[in-house]
């Protein structure tokens, strides 16, 4: 009987949970699960732990069944109303955590909160060895933040999906102001929106690590230049090529911070 790695994967990504993160909840390694999804030995006894996490059937996972098993999945669901009540730590351990993403639930979004070790006054992106998918460096997800998808979609214009959150480091987008970002803030950036003729603030990848500046283009350069500024008038301004590896991440759309 065999495994159906490439079905767990696709699943896996669907749901938007990192190899790690289906690793913990089933009590497996990364490499474990790396392993499954290359189509190697399935470990009987994580079947059904994997299969619930997933929503669907172990059957469906063995290459038994058809279809991608969403109705199901959304019959194991409690009402939205009894969902909205428990914690992220009890959706994890009753596995409420897959189905929930499998059946479309949009009572509440879920936003990946990714360390880029990136900031508003210095960029570091991490090339963490051990934090890997398929052989590549990926995302590493700290947290997941619960947000209301109307609010989201209707107030701030994002799309499910198509939006992150990072945290800010550094005083360089702190002016004292209340647009101003200060170290510790959290940032929600849009991916779908990477055009700067508008200007604003955009998370950029330099070509070392992640910043955020106020990003104006130099329309009389050839190739396309961008200006990128800090709110701080302690810091210089950084131009830069649009060049590979030079990129636009997303505009920044909302802050998250303290009062």
């Amino acid at each position: 009987m065999a495994f159906r790695g490439d079905r767990l994967r696709a699943r896996r990504k669907n749901l938007r949970l990192s190899q790690a993160e289906l690793a913990d909840m089933v009590g497996l390694s990364q490499r474990s699960v790396s392993d499954l999804e290359s189509g190697k030995t399935m470990k009987t006894d994580k079947l059904r732990e994997l299969a619930d996490v997933c929503g669907v059937s172990p059957d469906w996972l063995l290459g038994l069944e058809e279809g991608d098993d969403d109705m199901r999945a959304a019959r194991m669901l409690r009402s939205v109303s009894d969902i909205g009540k428990m914690t992220k730590s009890e959706l994890l351990e009753q596995k409420f955590i897959g189905p929930l993403r499998a059946a479309k639930i949009e009572a509440m979004l879920q936003v990946r909160e990714i360390d880029v070790r990136g900031g508003a006054s210095y960029g570091g992106g991490i090339i963490d060895e051990s934090h890997q998918e398929d052989g590549n460096p990926s995302d590493k997800v700290v947290a997941r933040w619960g947000l209301p998808t109307e609010f989201v979609e209707s107030e701030l214009g994002l799309r499910s999906g198509g939006m992150d959150i990072i945290k800010v480091r550094g005083d360089s987008m702190d002016d004292g102001s209340a647009k101003g970002l200060s170290s510790g803030d959290r940032v929600m950036v849009d991916r779908d929106d990477r055009d700067v003729r508008q200007g604003g603030i955009f998370v950029v990848f330099d070509g070392v690590g992640i910043i955020i500046k106020q990003v104006e283009l130099d329309r009389e350069a050839q190739p396309p230049r961008i200006v990128c500024k800090s709110l701080n008038t302690r810091y210089s301004p950084i131009t830069l090529t649009l060049e590979s590896p030079v990129q636009v991440v997303g505009r920044v759309a909302a802050r998250i911070s303290r009062m």
